[in-house]
């Protein structure tokens, strides 16, 4: 009773050939698919080296940037510096000499009050004299 009929046979060949047909179909949408997973997946990974490369080139650049901002400050530091010593030596050598010319004027005064009290000391030792004649 197990055995199928001609027809039922015919049948069971039918759903048998579609099924496998229907198998064949999956697998090829499989192939398919997975194509397409991986090629997504290549372009996934390109773009990511891209990526990574575009930050590497940007953080270089910055690097770059930053290093000729910190040399032009230094350089423009160090100008700075130069005339600051360049103004602080004007100023010192301006005020050794007129330090040195208010000290001669000093001395050529006293010189000249000494002589002055020279003469003076003169006029009264000669007043003296004259006050016990």
């Amino acid at each position: 009773k197990n055995e199928l009929t001609e027809g039922e046979a015919a049948v069971a060949d039918k759903i048998a050939a579609l099924c496998q047909s229907h198998l064949d179909e999956l697998n090829r949408l499989s192939d398919k698919h997975q194509k397409v997973i991986s090629s997504l997946t290549k372009d996934n990974d390109n773009a990511v080296a891209k990526l990574e490369a575009a930050r590497e080139r940007e953080a270089a650049a910055a690097e770059e940037l930053l290093q000729s901002a910190i040399a032009a400050h230094t350089s423009e530091m160090a100008a700075t510096l130069e005339r600051r010593n360049a103004i602080e030596a004007a100023a010192k050598e301006a005020a050794d000499a007129a330090a040195k010319e208010h000290n001669e004027k000093v001395a050529s005064v006293l010189v000249e009050a000494q002589a002055k009290e020279a003469s003076l000391q003169s006029l009264r030792d000669a007043l003296d004299r004259a006050n016990r004649e």
